[in-house]
C-alpha cells in the first residue's frame, strides 16, 4: 500500500464545511503549491476557488481527499473516490467501530468502499507535510515549513495537535494521527516514513500496540535505513488502561510485554510529551549516540549540581585524565578547578576565542557528548548578546573536537525557538529543561546501544 501520492499530492479534493475550509485555510497558509478543488452540494465558492457538487465533476483524480462529512456520506464519497483512482483519503468522521455495532457495520462498508485506494482513519484530523504545505488537518496547527525533520506517529489527534505547538524547536517533516487504523496501521506509518529522504527519526504516540510482530518487523527495517525511534505508550495505570479501551475499543496491553519489546527492538521509551520532543531533537540533531559517558560545563556549580543529582546510572561525568586536566589548566583562569563536570564561572565569559580554547581542552578527552548548561535571558524585556562568547565558543569547540553537542537550559522558560534554531544550524542540539533534556540524551544512549 502505496501513502506516496497521498503524503505528497500535487491536487487534494476537500468534502464538508468547516473543517474542509480548514484544510484549504491552513495549506494556503503553509504554501501550498498545488491544486485545492473544494466539493459542497451547494457552494458556489470556498476560499476564493470555484466549488465542485460532486467527484464525478472534478477536473482530474485527485491525489490525496480530505473527507470531512458525516459517517454516512462518507462512505458514498470514499466508494467515488476509489472508483475515480484517487490517491488516497483522509475520513475525519467518528462513529465507527468505536460506536458499537452500528458502527463496527458501517466500518466494515467503508473498508469494503476504499477498494484498492489509501484511507487513514477513520476518526482523525489526518496528515500534516511541511515539507510541502500539504495540511490534510481539519484544525489550526502551530508547525513551520522545513526542509528535513522528525516524522510524528499519534494514535490520538490532540495530542497530534498539542505537539504541533511545541516552542521548544523541533523540526517536525510529518504529523499523522492514525485513528480507527481500519486501513493504515502502525506498521505501515514506521514503514511510509522510514523511506522518506527528509525524515531523520521517528516519534510515536501509542495507546494500543496492534501487531508486536509487524511492529518489530517495521522497527526493524526503520533501523536499516537509519531511522532511530522513540516512543510514548499510555496504559500503565489501571485508569488509563480503562480510558484507551473506552477511547479506542481496543486494549492497551501488557506494560512490562510492551517494555520488553522495545527494549529488544531498540526503540527508546519516554514517559512525557516533552521528553518525547527533547529525544527527537537529540535524534535529528546528533542522531544515536555512542554512549553516555558526558562532559558538562556550567557558570554554575548550582546547575551542575542539579544536573548530577537527575541522571541516571547510565549518564556519567567521569572524571578528566591527567593529560585532559592539564591541557584545561594551561588555559583557564587561575581560580577555575580543572574538573567534569567543569564551572568555568565568568572570567572569560565574553570572550568567545578563550571560551573556544578552554572548552577545547575539556573536549579533548574521551566523550560521547558535550553539555553546556546556559540559561539565556528573556527576549522581550532583556538583552541576549552577551551570552554570544559563551555560546559560540562552545559550538566551536564542539565542532573543532568533533564531540557531539548541546546547549541545555535548567529549564525550558530559559531557551527559545529562535535559539534552537541558530544551534541547530551549527549541529548543536538545544535542550529545554534538565529532567527532560536528559531523557533525551538517554533516549540516544538506549538507541545507539541497541543498534550496536
Amino acid at each position: 500500500m502505496s501513502l506516496e501520492r497521498l503524503l505528497n499530492p500535487r491536487s487534494i479534493a476537500v468534502f464538508g464545511g468547516a473543517q474542509a475550509q480548514e484544510v484549504i485555510r491552513q495549506s494556503d497558509r503553509m504554501g501550498y503549491k498545488g491544486e485545492i478543488w473544494p466539493v459542497h452540494p451547494k457552494k458556489t465558492e470556498v476560499l476564493g476557488r470555484k466549488v465542485y457538487r460532486s467527484v464525478e465533476d472534478l477536473p482530474g483524480s485527485p491525489d490525496a481527499a480530505y473527507v470531512g462529512v458525516n459517517r454516512y456520506l462518507t462512505v458514498n464519497i470514499v466508494r467515488d473516490l476509489a472508483a475515480r483512482d484517487a490517491g488516497g483519503a483522509v475520513c475525519y468522521a467518528t462513529g465507527f467501530v468505536e460506536a458499537g455495532e452500528e458502527g463496527s457495520e458501517l466500518s466494515e462498508q467503508l473498508l469494503q468502499a476504499s477498494g484498492d485506494m489509501v484511507l487513514i482513519g477513520p476518526n482523525c484530523y489526518g496528515i500534516l507535510n511541511y515539507l510541502n504545505g500539504a495540511m490534510l488537518w481539519p484544525d489550526q496547527q502551530g508547525g513551520r515549513r522545513v526542509k528535513d525533520g522528525v516524522a510524528i506517529i499519534t494514535m490520538s489527534s490532540n495530542v497530534g495537535f498539542n505537539l504541533t505547538m511545541q516552542r521548544r524547536g523541533l523540526p517536525i517533516a510529518y504529523m499523522i494521527s492514525l485513528g480507527n487504523r481500519l486501513k493504515f496501521d502502525l506498521q505501515e506509518a514506521i514503514y511510509t516514513f522510514a523511506r522518506q529522504e527528509h525524515v531523520t527519526a521517528l516519534g510515536l504516540f501509542l495507546e494500543t500496540m496492534p501487531d508486536p510482530k509487524a511492529f518489530q518487523e517495521a522497527v526493524n527495517f526503520a533501523q536499516e535505513l537509519g531511522k532511530p525511534i522513540v516512543a510514548i505508550k499510555v496504559g500503565r495505570s489501571e485508569v488509563a488502561q480503562k480510558m484507551v479501551i473506552s477511547h479506542t475499543a481496543s486494549l492497551a496491553g501488557s506494560d512490562s510485554l510492551v517494555t520488553a519489546l522495545f527494549e529488544r527492538l531498540g526503540v527508546a521509551r519516554v514517559d512525557s510529551l516533552e521528553a518525547l520532543i527533547e529525544a527527537l531533537k537529540v535524534l535529528h540533531v546528533l542522531g544515536p549516540l555512542n554512549g553516555g559517558r558526558i562532559a558538562a560545563m556550567s557558570t554554575s556549580g548550582g546547575d551542575l549540581t542539579l544536573l548530577a543529582d537527575a541522571m541516571g546510572p547510565d549518564l556519567t561525568m567521569p572524571p578528566l585524565s591527567e593529560e585532559v586536566a592539564q591541557r584545561l589548566r594551561a588555559t583557564i583562569h587561575e581560580r577555575m578547578v580543572a574538573a567534569n563536570p567543569f564551572d568555568f564561572q565568568m572570567f572569560h565569559w565574553n570572550d568567545k576565542d578563550r571560551m573556544a580554547a578552554d572548552f577545547g581542552a575539556l573536549l579533548s578527552g574521551d566523550f560521547d557528548v558535550a553539555l553546556c548548561l546556559l540559561d539565556y535571558p528573556r527576549e522581550d524585556m532583556c538583552d541576549q548578546s552577551t551570552w554570544a562568547g559563551a555560546e559560540r565558543g562552545f559550538v566551536q569547540a564542539a565542532q573543532q573536537t568533533g564531540t557531539p553537542g548541546a546547549v541545555l537550559a535548567t529549564f525550558s522558560d530559559t531557551i527559545t525557538e529562535s535559539v534552537a534554531a541558530r544551534l541547530m544550524k551549527d549541529g548543536i542540539a538545544s535542550l529545554a529543561g534538565i529532567d527532560t533534556g536528559l531523557a533525551g540524551i538517554q533516549a540516544a544512549v538506549d538507541i545507539g546501544a541497541a543498534w550496536k
